[in-house]
């Protein structure tokens, strides 16, 4: 019996645990779809390391901000979706998307989230021509 609650208690708090990770992937997904830079920023962590096309570098939220920013304006998005998420080891995420802007060109969006005490938080970014 004892066993059993233990079991049940474990698969519970995985289920909050996928649930949690599922929220913040959601709200990436929209933020990005919206082409929502200050909500992409609010989901960063401290430092965040960015990736546009052949660009790269490590920044803080504020310069993260401005860069995003301009990605955006420069690319209209017309759709975006993640294709694939995975756990890349006990305390971090990445999932893959496909962005396509209003000229037609699609980018490959990878997006690695990081655990920061009970909250998933963006560590890096890349938007890659496909």
């Amino acid at each position: 019996m004892k066993n059993l609650l233990i079991l049940i208690m474990l698969v519970l708090s995985l289920s909050g645990f996928a649930t949690i990770l599922d929220g913040v992937v959601d709200q990436v997904e929209l933020a990005i779809k919206m082409a929502n830079s200050k909500k992409v920023t609010e989901l960063l962590d401290a430092s965040v390391d960015i990736t546009i096309v052949d660009e790269e570098g490590t920044y803080s939220k504020t310069q993260a901000n401005e860069i995003i920013k301009s990605f955006f304006q420069k690319n209209q998005v017309k759709d975006f979706k993640i294709i694939h998420k995975g756990d890349a080891n006990g305390d971090s995420q990445y999932s893959i998307g496909k962005l396509t802007n209003e000229k037609g060109e699609s980018y490959r969006v990878y997006v690695y989230l990081v655990k920061r005490g009970e909250l998933y938080k963006i560590q890096e970014l890349r938007f890659e021509e496909e």
